[in-house]
């Protein structure tokens, strides 16, 4: 009976289609293993105990404890009445997957009048019966005693003393049942019950693990069976399944699958086990599929091949997870995404099935198989998806988009193969289309027989598997893919000369980004847009953008593309007018690798009339040459240039007075208000361009220079370099100099330079300057110079060796053309600026001479770099400031004192704190060498101010000058000592997602890292566009587990994502009933940054807000609380 109920479920879900699929058709599919119980003997009564029996142990879930522990899941029994045989009794011939048939209790009825009765007709029969079971091992038996017939009290007891006379040694094994009101003996006879199977059970499944670990220690003998163990594991989870412990059962399934695969993955090893290569051996003459195959309760021998096994492993848990779906479907706090959650697991789950069973054929070079695994891979995704429609809609999901992408792109590629396997091997068609053929037919294999008897059947399939793709990876924003499989499409369709839909090709700026700038990328776009280029159907400028974009790719290797492109540009310059732009038609937004332009250091103050030459280099990487190339300097004197803005040059204009013969300058502020009106001409005093013209500019460096004469007089900044042809154009302010590009055109420019000023200067000591004073005409008076920093922390050594801020000296008559030197001794202090790192870094000196003012720039690099960390020990935190000698000259520092104090914040009055050094001096320190200073920190405090204070001198050192390090470091030590969780959560029942003006909780988890109560107030704060606070403030207890939690009630206002409102906590007081806040609380917010989505309104529920009963609101509060701290 059981086998035909077996046979008629299979041949039921053997004819199913996808169009009658229904969850609980598919439920029903898996048969549970009964647990089996043998009854002898003739009790009437006892019909009325198997119905009891039966529902009792279904329907309540029991705790299992194995080796002295509770198992992990409760278990429920299946129990099966049978007339007693011998061969359902356990045995050592008994095998781990036989175990099931056998029965777990053996039960004997006795049901007599008197004790004579049982002594004449019934002692006999139960000691045949106990005699058979005696001779056995492990066997759990037990014998009911049914006394309802005795006339009397005395009479039952007669009886019962003659029975536990009879079987003295088994009292515990004897049960009465007077009658079958008595609840009190039923639930003695149900315990008993429930221990015998217990003790069965415990020992049957302690043989089964003993046998799965000695077949599984022999997994590297040649002469495993894998069937024999696949069989024996797949059978031991469905045992577990039968006893409802679904989730057991699924992840016995798991490591299963997880096995396999790590086998497969294994097979290139040299110790790989040899049977792993016999699985090719057997061949596939079934043809498996997830609904031909829901009704197997167990695989054949002839269909343990590895697709055909994975395929059962992917059934079962397809079935268990729908078991585990309606499992959870009865409970009350079922989550609201279980639906959606279980069509996942079925996709990720079929996904990883599918890329299992091709890993298998590639690694191990299975070509046999691959057309049949292409087969079976179009339609197990085409059937896993129907399955999963039952349950929702899985492409509107977060997560499903990307996992639907990957199984259409499995089933494109899967008919991708096999189109081109036949192709190859024309002669496996026929094998194939038999092979399809095995009943039972499906709608899949019906198209696939007819797609591979026919060339244009298969390009049509493969078209609308394409489209179905590309829709699927566009959703998933998966936009490389698509050009990819768009490809393989046309490959395959120009191999049987089949004509390739170019409408289906979408070629766009957006989609080129995405795709990496290399050579293979080049070659897939040529192939796929072959008939594109020769076509019209896109606009010059997208055409010109591909082949421009192709042509960077293979760095302007292939001539006939770059001819191509040429040729539309000088089409489109001479349509429009005007050149093509090459930032217009780039797909990359950074568009400064095209050319690179450096410019050598030319002479920056001109004289009129003077020839001024600029030398440069101009790095083409386009690829390939332009012609009749013209490259322009502009220099421009308006003062909002965006160069000069970026480098923060002082720009100036220079105006000549012929009357009095003086120029001067006038400030930048000035400047705007004079040109209101700047002209845009090439000839206007503003403007300056510098142009060269050469033949050929070739990939790579190009030496190019620039001449012209000066008739302009005034300041003028590099605005930009532009490269022109007749059809391309260019430009660019991303210039490379190693000063600014700045041009001054005088007409009598007095000159004072720094002579070192190339050379880096060492911020920390005494530095000497060489600084060349030239005059250009007579000057026949003594003059006074100055020399001021133009940035702080600037000093200057007079005569008599002192630190001045400022260096007054007067000069000598000057004579025409003379030039005069003048040494300068000078001290760049450091400070927390400038020793960071040990970064070239620029300072300014202000040299005022002639009623003129000389910005000179210096290089420095510190002689220390200093950096500090603190360290926080239990009671005390400690800074150590680390001075680096990374660079500088090759002198000994030596740190005479250092002082560490903390400043004054709160008032005039407070005292600073000093620091207890832990470092003891004078400290020297040599070029390359590392000190460590370590002070022990007076306070604490989320934001303390520190003055650091070295004194320190250069050994051997003429004259011995003393230097010192004054600044302020700000330390911050904050006290975190909670951390929160935020959540949104809608009021509405059922519903996943917010909805704009439907009320939601806001939940806030908070954490006290100290393990202890604390009452805390917690105020929120949010843009009132986007959110209505219903409850600002409310005050949370946290526990002495340090955990809280409270719901706030908030509305939003807006759909869209929204930011989470702000989070404020304060320590508070109860007085009475008034709660008093205290100080503000730093914290950790996890979810700091994060947004959450919000649906539109909907009319029905704005409708009904507030109409609701508020003892369901009260109920769905507690829920949902509830569900959170589960």
């Amino acid at each position: 009976m059981r086998r035909r109920r077996q046979l008629s479920g299979r041949a039921l879900l053997g004819n199913m289609d996808r169009d009658s699929l229904d969850i609980n058709g598919l439920s029903k599919s898996f048969v549970k293993n009964s647990v089996i119980i043998s009854h002898a003997g003739v009790d009437q009564s006892f019909s009325v105990y198997q119905h009891a029996l039966t529902s009792h142990f279904s329907r309540s879930p029991l705790v299992w404890k194995i080796n002295n522990k509770p198992f992990p899941h409760r278990l429920t029994f299946p129990l099966k009445f049978v007339p007693y045989e011998e061969k359902l009794c356990f045995g050592p011939q008994i095998t781990p997957t036989e175990i099931m048939k056998i029965a777990f209790l053996h039960v004997f009825n006795i049901n007599v009048t008197s004790a004579d009765d049982y002594r004449q007709n019934v002692r006999h029969n139960v000691s045949d019966w106990f005699a058979k079971l005696n001779s056995k091992s492990d066997v759990q038996w037990i014998i009911v005693i049914n006394t309802n017939r005795a006339k009397d009290r005395k009479t039952k007891s007669a009886i019962m003393e003659k029975i536990k006379t009879d079987f003295a040694k088994f009292s515990s094994r004897l049960f009465e049942l007077p009658d079958t009101s008595d609840q009190t003996a039923f639930v003695s006879f149900v315990q008993g019950i429930q221990g015998f199977l217990f003790q069965h059970l415990t020992l049957v499944m302690e043989i089964w693990d003993k046998s799965l670990k000695t077949q599984y220690e022999k997994k590297k003998q040649h002469t495993w069976d894998v069937y024999a163990y696949f069989s024996s594991m797949t059978e031991y989870g469905r045992v577990f399944w039968s006893f409802g412990a679904i989730e057991y059962a699924m992840s016995i399934f798991d490591d299963m699958e997880k096995l396999l695969h790590e086998f497969v993955l294994r097979s290139g090893d040299a110790e790989s086990p040899k049977w792993l290569v016999q699985l090719l051996n057997i061949r596939i003459e079934d043809r498996p599929s997830l609904l031909a195959n829901f009704g197997i309760q167990r695989i054949q021998k002839k269909e343990s091949h590895y697709l055909g096994m994975r395929n059962y492993l992917l059934c079962q848990q397809i079935i268990m997870s729908i078991h585990l779906y309606q499992q959870k479907m009865k409970s009350n706090d079922a989550a609201p995404s279980l639906r959606s959650d279980c069509a996942v697991g079925i996709m990720q789950r079929s996904l990883i099935t599918i890329e299992s069973v091709k890993e298998f054929n590639n690694l191990l070079n299975n070509k046999r198989d691959i057309p049949m695994t292409c087969c079976w891979t179009w339609w197990t995704v085409s059937e896993s998806l129907s399955i999963c429609k039952l349950l929702c809609d899985v492409s509107h999901l977060n997560v499903a988009p990307v996992i639907l992408a990957r199984l259409h792109l499995a089933r494109f590629d899967a008919l991708f193969i096999l189109a081109k396997q036949l192709k190859l091997n024309p002669e496996d068609r026929n094998e194939l289309s038999e092979w399809l053929k095995i009943k039972p037919i499906s709608f899949e294999s019906k198209i696939l027989n007819s797609a591979i008897e026919t060339t244009e059947q298969m390009c049509t399939e493969m078209e609308k598997a394409h489209d179905v793709c590309v829709n699927s990876l566009a959703h998933a924003n998966r936009h490389r893919f698509v050009l990819n499989i768009t490809n393989q499409l046309f490959v395959f369709l120009r191999s049987v000369k089949a004509k390739c839909p170019i409408q289906k090709l979408a070629i766009s700026k957006s989609l080129l980004k995405t795709m990496p700038i290399q050579e293979s990328t080049a070659q897939m776009l040529k192939s796929l847009c072959s008939e594109l280029m020769d076509s019209e159907s896109i606009s010059d400028e997208m055409m010109i953008s591909l082949l421009f974009f192709i042509s960077q790719c293979e760095l302007g290797k292939d001539q006939k593309i770059n001819g191509k492109l040429l040729e539309k540009c000088e089409k489109k310059a001479k349509e429009d007018g005007t050149p093509v732009d090459l930032s217009s038609i780039s797909i990359n937004e950074s568009d400064d690798h095209f050319f690179n332009v450096k410019i050598e250091n030319f002479e920056a103050v001109q004289n009129t009339d003077s020839i001024l030459e600029i030398r440069s280099i101009v790095t083409s990487n386009l690829g390939f040459s332009l012609e009749n190339v013209k490259i322009e300097l502009h220099f421009s004197g308006d003062p909002s240039s965006s160069i000069a803005q970026e480098s923060n040059l002082s720009v100036l204009s220079l105006q000549h007075e012929k009357k009095e013969n003086i120029c001067r300058l006038v400030s930048e502020l000035k400047l705007k208000n004079l040109s209101s009106q700047l002209s845009n001409d090439a000839n206007s005093p503003l403007k300056l361009i510098i142009q060269s013209e050469i033949s050929n500019l070739n990939p790579g460096e190009n030496q190019i220079i620039f001449r012209t004469d000066i008739t302009k007089i005034g300041c003028f900044i590099l605005e930009k370099v532009r490269i022109s042809t007749s059809s391309l154009e260019y430009s660019t302010c991303n210039v490379i100099t190693r000063r600014p590009p700045a041009l001054y055109c005088i007409a009598t420019p007095h000159s004072v330079t720094v002579v070192n000023d190339t050379q880096h200067f060492f911020a920390g000591v005494m530095q000497k300057l060489e600084i060349d004073v030239e005059a250009k005409c007579d000057i026949p008076r003594e003059t006074p110079l100055e020399i001021d920093p133009s940035t702080p922390n600037f000093q200057f050594l007079d005569d008599g060796n002192n630190w001045v801020d400022s260096l007054n000296m007067t000069l000598e008559p000057f004579k025409s053309n003379e030039k005069r030197r003048i040494n300068v001794k000078v001290w760049l202090k450091i400070d927390s600026s400038i020793c960071e790192s040990a970064a070239v870094q620029k300072r300014s000196l202000l040299v005022k001479w002639m009623n003129r003012r000389y910005n000179i720039s210096l290089q420095f690099v510190p002689v220390l770099v200093i950096n500090s960390k603190t360290s926080m020990l239990t009671t005390d935190i400690l800074l150590e400031v680390e001075l680096n000698r990374a660079a500088g000259p090759n002198i000994t520092t030596v740190i005479e004192s250092a002082h560490l104090s903390t400043e004054p914040l709160h008032s005039p009055n407070s005292e600073a704190r000093v620091a207890v050094p832990l470092s003891k001096f004078p400290m020297e320190s040599d070029l390359l060498s590392v000190l460590n200073l370590i002070w022990k920190l007076p306070l604490k405090g989320s934001l303390v101010k520190h003055r650091l204070h070295l004194d320190y001198t250069v050994k051997n050192q003429e004259p011995q000058l003393k230097y010192t390090f004054d600044d302020i470091v700000e330390l911050t030590v904050p006290d975190v000592q909670f951390e929160i969780c935020t959540q949104v959560l809608s009021q509405q029942p059922g519903a996943q997602l917010c909805r704009a003006t439907s009320p939601c909780h806001f939940v806030i988890s908070i954490r006290f890292l100290k393990e202890s109560s604390c009452s805390l107030l917690v105020v929120l704060d949010a843009d009132d566009r986007m959110w209505t606070l219903v409850e600002r403030t409310k005050m949370v207890t946290v526990k002495d587990s340090g955990l809280g939690q409270l719901a706030l009630t908030i509305i939003p206002v807006v759909a869209g994502y929204l930011p989470f409102p702000n989070v404020s906590i304060y320590e508070c007081q109860l007085a009475s009933d008034n709660i008093i806040p205290g100080n503000d609380i730093l914290f950790f917010n996890r979810t700091a940054g994060k947004q959450i989505r919000v649906l539109s309104p909907n009319n029905s529920e704005n409708n009904n807000f507030g109409k609701e009963d508020s003892a369901r609101g009260s109920n769905r509060i507690k829920k949902t609380i509830e569900k959170l701290f589960d």
